[in-house]
């Protein structure tokens, strides 16, 4: 008989491992008790209620009055459900997944029928449950099963607001048939938890295992690598979760440095107008030494662009001392702009100016703005 080896029986937290189906899913619950299988089968039913889903649950009870205590025991208020429509009960027989002749194809197109006739009924789709836990050993019926298995991959999710969960009793079938079960399911729920199956083959792809020495070994493994996986992939997203919080909360102190400098940036723009006042003021004052200077000189007119003048700096830094040396000529020429002046290599503010030329022993500055 097989095992489930080291993966815990788990009954808390089923509801909210519900909430991971969706339409289209087709799901295996992979069980060895039967407490579990039970309330992993009223949690699926509850989510499908909740979510304005028609539900059937085909049994593996004798008669529907069996399920209806079994679900009733498991926490289900299954009545009123029932009366209003809202879910259904089957026998194995009823819905055509038992009997003398199996027809595979008849079974699946029991549920797309019922699919289809929910959605007619005003229901979002379809949720159905059905146990699989009849004891086959050898019997030759579990291949006609994973054939309506693979049916239903290829004809009933694809195509039909449908989501399944088909419950297998590990104790109740072969090493094979379970490895064959695992292969026909896209999603797996194991103890509690459900994981992407990795192990799936598509309908197309698929061909029934059946040895059962090697198989046994096999499904042990496949059954604890899904967990591990699953369990990996959970705590990778709350570490994902955690980053995400931590990425909000940078954001939200970054706002807050915005709003504080966004605060400040009355009393900066003040000191900087203050600053260019003071800047404009001693650059005037130069210009209006360095005129003084040139009308001092008294140069006659004709030698006046050729001989050499010597000007105070024009930067904007107080009692510089600095003198530069130009021609006559160039200062005439360099004068027909109010914006711009002559200061000594070094002395720059690209703060409130900008540099138009230089040569080593002046540098040509504009001032920004008006």
């Amino acid at each position: 008989m097989l095992a489930r080896s080291n993966i815990p029986k788990k009954v808390s937290g089923l509801t909210e491992a519900m909430q991971h189906v969706y339409m289209h899913d087709h799901v295996c619950a992979i069980y060895d008790d039967r407490r579990e299988g039970l309330f992993s089968i009223v949690a699926f039913i509850a989510s499908g209620l909740g979510e304005n889903e028609r539900c059937l649950y085909v049994t593996n009870d004798a008669t529907t009055e069996a399920a209806l205590g079994a679900l009733q025991n498991g926490g289900l208020e299954a009545k009123n459900t029932i009366m209003d429509g809202r879910l259904k009960l089957y026998t194995k027989p009823e819905a055509h997944l038992e009997g003398y002749q199996f027809d595979p194809g008849r079974a699946v197109q029991f549920l797309i029928e019922a699919a289809d006739e929910s959605e007619e009924e005003g229901f979002r789709g379809m949720r159905s449950v059905i146990e699989m836990t009849s004891k086959v050993g050898e019997d030759p019926e579990i291949e006609g099963l994973l054939e309506y298995e693979n049916k239903l991959n290829s004809s009933l999710y694809p195509n039909h607001a449908a989501a399944g969960l088909c419950q297998f009793d590990l104790r109740r079938f072969p090493p094979s048939a379970v490895q064959n079960i695992l292969y026909t399911h896209p999603k797996v729920l194991i103890g509690g938890i459900f994981c992407r199956n990795f192990y799936y083959k598509p309908p197309e792809e698929y061909a029934i295992t059946k040895h059962e020495e090697k198989a046994e070994q096999e499904v042990v493994r496949m059954i604890e690598n899904l967990y591990q996986l699953s369990q990996t992939e959970t705590q990778l997203k709350q570490e994902q979760d955690i980053l995400k919080r931590r990425v909000t909360e940078l954001e939200n102190d970054k706002k807050i440095v915005e709003a504080q400098l966004e605060q400040l940036r009355p009393s900066q723009l003040l000191a900087q107008e203050n600053a260019e006042l003071i800047s404009n003021e001693l650059m005037a004052r130069y210009r209006n030494d360095n005129k003084r200077i040139l009308l001092e000189q008294n140069l006659p007119a004709q030698l006046h662009n050729d001989l050499p003048v010597e000007l105070e700096c024009e930067c904007d830094t107080p009692d510089c001392g600095s003198t530069i040396t130009l021609l006559a000529n160039m200062v005439k020429e360099i004068r027909r702009s109010k914006k711009r002046f002559i200061i000594t290599p070094g002395h720059e503010n690209p703060r409130i100016e900008t540099v138009v030329a230089e040569n080593g022993v002046y540098v040509l500055v504009e001032k920004n703005g008006n």
